[in-house]
């Protein structure tokens, strides 16, 4: 699967991807779009995804931080975007944002373009010449993430542009 060509198409199907940030009612208001069940379970930690009888289902708990609701529910709404569902695999875990297997690192890319767009990171590339982890924080007032899981969400994040930015520079896309 070419990843940097499921984003480019991404970008024209869903109007905001990749070019803004968005908030959890956003990444609902897609599903729905694309004919995705959300269920609200105030029961688990983390949303699950799944087809049941041609059904897609999400299940979500919205007492979650911003952020992190964000990355979570657009973790599992990539899963649907990638046809992930339609390989018939058992790939649930409940940690799922940080587990490696192919599938999981295609949907935290999808989960972390939802996040912090690309646009985003170019620009402050533009403005310092250069991209460090501290200059994002100020953008985030979070008060349920430690320091440590924010740095590792950057440092994901500026990982995920940098290997994006390298691959579309090959495919001459950029």
């Amino acid at each position: 699967m070419n990843l940097t060509k499921i984003i480019n198409n991404l970008e024209i199907k869903i109007k905001g991807f990749n070019k803004i940030r968005m908030i959890p009612e956003d990444l609902l208001a897609i599903a729905e779009d694309i004919d995705i069940n959300t269920i609200i379970d105030k029961t688990i930690p983390y949303p699950k995804s799944f087809v049941l009888n041609k059904e897609k289902f999400i299940y979500y708990n919205p007492d979650k931080e911003e952020n992190i609701f964000t990355l979570f529910l657009g973790h599992e709404l990539g899963h649907f975007l990638l046809n992930h569902h339609n390989l018939n695999l058992l790939y649930h875990s409940p940690f799922s944002l940080f587990h490696e297997t192919e599938l999981e690192k295609e949907a935290n890319v999808i989960a972390f373009l939802f996040w912090y767009p690309t646009i985003y990171i170019k620009r402050k590339l533009e403005k310092y010449g250069r991209l460090e982890v501290n200059m994002f924080f100020n953008e985030f007032q979070i008060e349920d993430i430690k320091t440590e899981l924010l740095t590792h969400l950057i440092h994901t994040r500026l990982k995920i542009y940098e290997d994006y930015y390298n691959l579309n520079k090959i495919n001459k896309i950029i």
